[in-house]
């Protein structure tokens, strides 16, 4: 490398080769043996035992040195351009010769990044010679996407803010962006064009998919949170009372906690905090307002005396109330499961709580006063869905022995 590095920066600058115009082909076989020389050297590497970290900081070295004879012969040519009229006689010859030497180094760095891209510096700029070739790559790829994106019924308004950013640094000619950027875009459009390879139907589906890898991603533009939550606020505007708007806010969050993140620093924008933090984070704001609200609007619609000034709950005696083998917690728990999956419908929380204070009592005799009884509900301990969970496991296969009895009967 040290071979390269001389003869790069001291015999090719336009100052020197001009009076060695006739050495540029045994230049060029030099640069091309030295290739030759670093592709044996990345061969080594690739199945010698040494750890992954050695071989990194090997890596790193050859992309920092590549980079900066890509740059080298970069502003070479640019030099010899704006330096010589297109009259001069060696003029095409040597622009030619510089052309041949980047073509060569930029094999190097298609290589180091085709197979060595987990080592390599992420944050290291791009050169420029290698941001252009990538630049006419994802070009052509965002063009067939963008018309396959229409086609599928991608809303134009999402497909916009996704396309952007790539968009962006396509036009940007002067503008350097890094390594990590590019896998960036290029991690985007290739997962969005297998799925559109696929033909997803209908446009309510593919567009989940979307979603899906923006957020898998960390698709973190701020135009993308915007675009989010304006939707969830349409559809949360769809439910009539404030019971179903928090079982789907919980919904939603479940969902969200199940998409698993992309490998650690990717992003879009690493100034910002991850999407998928993001939108959890409000969800979880909007369902805490509106339980509060709920709780609130259920307090003052619900009646708080009984029968000679008793509050309402203690209009049966202990004895009298069903009792259940259940705890406090575990009857908490399974409550919010009957409440979120359906099973009780058209009432709220607090009335929920209500009548349960009033008509159950614990086999332990425990509080079941609102408040607590509500803590309990947002708040299952580990112990309680355990114990929960192996409940309606036995209900499972009680349910299945009365099927077995049926089938056997109906045989």
């Amino acid at each position: 490398m040290t071979t390269l590095n001389q003869l790069v920066a001291v015999q090719l600058s336009p100052e020197a080769i001009v009076h060695s115009i006739d050495r540029l082909s045994h230049y060029l076989e030099q640069v091309r043996e030295e290739k030759r020389l670093i592709t044996r050297q990345l061969l080594e590497i690739t199945y010698s035992g040494d750890d992954t970290d050695a071989k990194g900081a090997v890596i790193r070295q050859l992309q920092a040195s590549i980079t900066r004879l890509l740059d080298m012969i970069h502003f070479y040519q640019v030099s010899h351009q704006s330096a010589h009229s297109g009259d001069w006689p060696m003029h095409d010859e040597l622009t030619t010769f510089y052309t041949e030497v980047d073509e060569v180094l930029l094999s190097l760095m298609i290589g180091l990044d085709q197979h060595f891209s987990e080592l390599l510096e992420p944050d290291l700029p791009l050169p420029y010679s290698y941001a252009a070739k990538a630049k006419r790559q994802l070009g052509i790829q965002l063009q067939d996407l963008e018309r396959l994106l229409q086609e599928l019924g991608l809303d134009s308004v999402l497909q916009e803010i996704v396309m952007r950013p790539v968009k962006d640094f396509l036009l940007h000619t002067d503008g350097r962006t890094s390594f990590r950027t590019l896998n960036f875009y290029r991690g985007m459009l290739n997962l969005l064009q297998q799925f559109t390879d696929l033909g997803i139907s209908p446009p309510e589906k593919f567009a989940r998919e979307v979603h899906y890898i923006l957020l898998h991603l960390n698709f973190n533009a701020i135009e993308y949170y915007l675009f989010c939550i304006n939707r969830l606020r349409g559809k949360l505007k769809r439910y009539d009372n404030l019971q179903n708007k928090i079982t789907y806010l919980a919904w939603c969050i479940r969902e969200i906690k199940s998409i698993p993140s992309a490998k650690k620093g990717m992003a879009l924008d690493h100034s910002q905090q991850p999407i998928l933090e993001q939108i959890q984070q409000w969800l979880e704001e909007e369902r805490t307002y509106l339980q509060e609200l709920h709780s609130t609007t259920s307090a003052n619609s619900l009646p708080s005396m009984g029968n000679n000034g008793k509050d309402v709950h203690e209009i049966l005696e202990p004895s009298e109330k069903l009792q259940t083998s259940l705890t406090v917690p575990q009857l908490a728990l399974m409550v919010r499961i009957y409440i979120e999956e359906g099973i009780i419908r058209n009432t709220s929380l607090g009335q929920v709580i209500f009548f349960i204070t009033r008509l159950l009592t614990t086999k332990k005799s425990e509080s079941m006063e609102a408040g607590s009884f509500e803590r309990k509900y947002d708040n299952p301990g580990l112990s309680t869905i355990t114990t929960c969970k192996a409940l309606l496991e036995r209900l499972v296969a009680r349910l299945g022995d009365y099927e077995e009895k049926i089938r056997a009967c109906m045989d």
